[in-house]
């Protein structure tokens, strides 16, 4: 009887302590939002940044990634390639169809290295509020 009391207040306390940690990185992300913080889109240790209105939005992690500010987009695939190759959601978004020559193979694209053909086009997937969600729920 006794342990199955102390197991049942060791889960109440565990229960208890998640909640807590829940709601503090809750409270902490919404404050990060408020200042406009972003997290890197590479997920890195060194976490992201804030930028002023007035600067443009190709940002610079510290870890080196650099992207585009409103959709997370690495630069270097939006440089080699066009417009496309941002998240339909982001502001620089060029429709698919507004571009009539074909998607191609670029050599100095990472993602299209990477797969040994031409990269998709991203899918918007809730940058930056899923990365934000992820970085402070997994610390």
């Amino acid at each position: 009887m006794e342990k199955e009391k102390l197991a049942q207040l060791a889960e109440e306390e565990r229960v208890k302590l998640e909640t807590a940690k829940r709601e503090q990185n809750e409270k902490d992300m919404e404050q990060m939002k408020q200042i406009g913080w972003k997290p890197c889109p590479m997920r890195c240790k060194a976490g992201g940044g804030v930028k002023n209105d007035d600067e443009c939005d190709h940002m610079t992690c510290h870890c080196g990634f650099e992207f585009c500010w409103q959709c997370g987009v690495e630069r270097k695939i939006t440089l080699v390639h066009d417009n496309r190759w941002h998240k339909p959601s982001c502001k620089y978004w060029t429709p698919y169809d507004s571009v009539q020559e074909e998607p191609k193979y670029n050599k100095d694209c990472p993602a299209c290295v990477k797969l040994g053909r031409c990269c998709d086009y991203p899918a918007d997937d809730g940058y930056p509020e899923s990365y934000m969600v992820e970085y402070f729920m997994n610390r």
